[in-house]
C-alpha cells in the first residue's frame, strides 16, 4: 500500500512521490506489484523499521481501544535505488 497512516491509524496520508500515482490504477490483481515499479524505473533498496511506544490517545476510538491504553507502532520507510524516499507507513501492531 503506497501511503502513510497518521499515528495510530487513524486515517491515511499519501506520502510517496507522484510517479507512484500509476500504481493506483494498475492491476494488481493479475499483476505484480515489482513489474509496475521497476516499469517506473524504481527499485526498492533500502528498507527500515523502527518500533516505537505511545498510547492510543486520539486514535483510540478507531482501535477499538481506551485512549490510555498502550500501544507500540511500527513505522516502516522504504526508499528506492537513488536513496529517495517513495513510502512510509506508521501502524500500530
Amino acid at each position: 500500500m503506497v501511503g502513510a497512516w497518521d499515528d495510530l491509524g487513524a486515517g491515511r496520508t499519501p506520502s510517496s512521490p507522484a510517479a507512484l500515482d500509476t500504481l493506483l490504477t494498475a492491476d494488481l490483481e493479475t499483476g505484480s506489484l515489482h513489474n509496475v515499479l521497476r516499469r517506473l524505473g524504481l527499485r526498492p533498496t533500502l528498507g527500515s523499521s523502527v518500533p516505537t511506544a505511545r498510547t492510543a490517545g486520539d486514535g483510540a476510538p478507531e482501535l477499538g481501544v481506551d485512549a490510555a491504553t498502550p500501544m507500540l507502532v511500527e513505522t516502516r520507510s522504504i526508499a528506492d535505488q537513488y536513496g529517495a524516499p517513495w513510502n512510509t507507513r506508521s501502524a500500530p501492531t
